[in-house]
Protein backbone atom coordinates (compact mmCIF):
# COMPACT_ATOMS: atom_id res chain seq x y z
CA UNK A 1 0.00 0.00 0.00
CA UNK A 2 1.54 3.50 -0.81
CA UNK A 3 2.45 5.81 2.00
CA UNK A 4 1.79 9.72 1.84
CA UNK A 5 3.59 12.29 4.03
CA UNK A 6 1.03 14.45 5.72
CA UNK A 7 1.95 18.25 7.15
CA UNK A 8 -0.64 19.97 8.87
CA UNK A 9 0.69 23.41 9.89
CA UNK A 10 -1.80 25.92 11.46
CA UNK A 11 -0.99 29.72 13.74
CA UNK A 12 -3.05 29.47 16.64
CA UNK A 13 -4.52 32.67 17.80
CA UNK A 14 -1.56 34.29 15.89
CA UNK A 15 0.61 33.70 18.12
CA UNK A 16 2.06 30.67 18.09
CA UNK A 17 2.75 27.88 15.09
CA UNK A 18 1.47 24.87 15.47
CA UNK A 19 3.08 21.90 13.20
CA UNK A 20 3.08 18.00 12.62
CA UNK A 21 3.10 15.70 9.83
CA UNK A 22 2.60 11.44 9.63
CA UNK A 23 3.22 9.07 7.53
CA UNK A 24 0.01 7.34 6.34
CA UNK A 25 -1.43 5.08 4.17
CA UNK A 26 -3.01 6.36 0.85
CA UNK A 27 -6.35 4.70 1.52
CA UNK A 28 -6.47 5.85 4.99
CA UNK A 29 -5.60 9.16 4.34
CA UNK A 30 -8.43 9.58 1.10
CA UNK A 31 -10.93 7.92 4.35
CA UNK A 32 -9.80 10.99 6.66
CA UNK A 33 -10.34 13.69 4.21
CA UNK A 34 -13.99 12.46 3.23
CA UNK A 35 -14.66 12.60 7.06
CA UNK A 36 -13.27 16.26 7.17
CA UNK A 37 -14.95 17.20 4.58
CA UNK A 38 -18.45 15.79 6.12
CA UNK A 39 -17.90 19.01 8.74
CA UNK A 40 -20.35 21.75 7.34
CA UNK A 41 -20.66 23.72 10.06
CA UNK A 42 -17.77 25.24 12.63
CA UNK A 43 -15.47 22.64 14.88
CA UNK A 44 -12.59 22.81 16.98
CA UNK A 45 -9.46 20.87 17.19
CA UNK A 46 -7.69 20.41 21.05
CA UNK A 47 -4.21 21.66 20.91
CA UNK A 48 -3.65 20.86 24.37
CA UNK A 49 -3.55 22.59 27.97
CA UNK A 50 -7.46 24.40 26.74
CA UNK A 51 -6.67 25.72 23.87
CA UNK A 52 -8.17 25.01 20.91
CA UNK A 53 -8.01 26.11 16.89
CA UNK A 54 -10.96 27.14 15.30
CA UNK A 55 -12.51 26.29 11.88
CA UNK A 56 -15.19 27.35 10.11
CA UNK A 57 -15.84 24.00 8.29
CA UNK A 58 -14.12 21.01 7.11
CA UNK A 59 -12.50 22.68 3.72
CA UNK A 60 -10.93 25.43 5.98
CA UNK A 61 -8.77 22.42 7.47
CA UNK A 62 -8.30 20.54 4.27
CA UNK A 63 -6.91 23.48 3.19
CA UNK A 64 -3.88 23.56 6.08
CA UNK A 65 -2.91 20.22 5.42
CA UNK A 66 -0.57 19.11 2.33
CA UNK A 67 0.31 15.76 1.30
CA UNK A 68 3.42 14.12 -0.24
CA UNK A 69 3.52 10.30 -1.60
CA UNK A 70 6.08 8.59 -0.26
CA UNK A 71 8.34 5.56 -1.91
CA UNK A 72 9.14 2.55 0.58
CA UNK A 73 12.30 3.23 1.45
CA UNK A 74 11.62 7.36 2.12
CA UNK A 75 8.92 6.06 4.78
CA UNK A 76 11.19 3.65 6.26
CA UNK A 77 13.72 6.06 6.74
CA UNK A 78 11.54 8.53 7.85
CA UNK A 79 9.88 6.41 10.50
CA UNK A 80 13.53 4.59 11.66
CA UNK A 81 14.60 8.28 12.09
CA UNK A 82 12.04 10.63 13.84
CA UNK A 83 9.07 8.31 14.01
CA UNK A 84 5.69 8.18 11.86
CA UNK A 85 4.04 11.07 13.49
CA UNK A 86 5.98 14.54 15.17
CA UNK A 87 4.41 17.03 16.28
CA UNK A 88 0.75 17.93 15.93
CA UNK A 89 -1.08 15.55 14.16
CA UNK A 90 -4.65 16.43 15.92
CA UNK A 91 -6.02 17.22 12.63
CA UNK A 92 -6.99 13.39 12.49
CA UNK A 93 -8.57 12.98 15.80
CA UNK A 94 -12.33 12.31 14.68
CA UNK A 95 -14.78 13.58 15.56
CA UNK A 96 -13.96 17.07 16.35
CA UNK A 97 -15.55 19.31 19.21
CA UNK A 98 -19.05 21.22 17.76
CA UNK A 99 -17.89 24.95 18.25
CA UNK A 100 -19.58 26.05 21.45
CA UNK A 101 -20.48 22.76 22.46
CA UNK A 102 -18.32 22.25 25.55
Amino acid sequence: MSKVLVKWGTCWSDEIEIEGFCIIDEEKLKIHKQEIAKYTEPFTISIGTNQEEFYENGQKLLEEISEEPLTDLEAEIIERKVGRTYGQVRCFDFPFRKYGVW
